[in-house]
């Protein structure tokens, strides 16, 4: 090889330097917005995800101070309460879950047994504690595991130990996962889902 073959090839070379490097440097500018965009937009939905968690559990305690006040006004509702059954009961339950847009209202004893079920016409006399359990949990709605005539769903729930009357009862109420947009559980998996007050949020 001549010298002047190397000197062009070396030429050629160093002319190429630059527009290697450029290339790379446009390619990880490239890499680095592609990944703060796919960032900006997971913490958009996030934002969006906690927000609508935020609603949806402010409109179930809404629902669950309603349901309260039914039992504590309606005389009917109340005298039914106090023998633990009727038919006042349960169509008191049912109109309410009906005209507040909500999936599930029931009303249990303090051991857990079922007195009235908006979405299990029939369901009353069955025993569930884990359900009056729920109770348990103030500050956030809880993730559990509803029986339904058509099988078992997942549903996003709140309850609140009442005293009617000098009759201790359990209300519940709720709606289906799928209702609320909220995340998917399996249908043995319990959550605890907090929205917190600063728009974030944890499961």
């Amino acid at each position: 090889m001549s010298f002047r073959t190397r000197i062009v090839i070396a030429a050629l070379v160093v002319a190429w330097i630059p527009v290697l490097v450029l290339g790379l440097l446009m390619r990880s500018v490239g890499a680095r917005r592609l990944t703060e965009a796919n960032d900006l937009r997971m913490q958009q939905r996030g934002d969006a995800l906690a927000a609508a968690w935020q609603e949806d559990a402010r409109r179930l305690e809404n629902r669950l101070e309603s349901l309260a006040r039914l039992l504590a006004e309606d005389n009917a509702v109340r005298v039914a309460l106090r023998s633990s059954r009727g038919q006042a009961l349960e169509d008191a339950v049912v109109r309410f879950a009906s005209a507040g847009g909500v999936g599930v209202a029931c009303i249990l004893d303090a051991s857990g047994t079922i007195l009235a079920a908006s979405h299990f016409p029939g369901d009353a006399g069955r025993r569930d504690p884990v359900l009056a359990a729920v109770a348990g949990v103030t500050d956030a709605p809880v993730v559990g595991v509803v029986s339904l005539p058509r099988g078992d769903v997942a549903a996003v729930l709140k309850a609140r130990r009442i005293d009617v009357g000098g009759v201790g009862v359990v209300a519940v109420v709720g709606a289906a996962l799928a209702e609320l947009e909220a995340v998917p559980a399996g249908g043995d998996v319990w959550l605890l889902a907090r929205a917190e007050e600063d728009g974030g949020g944890a499961e």
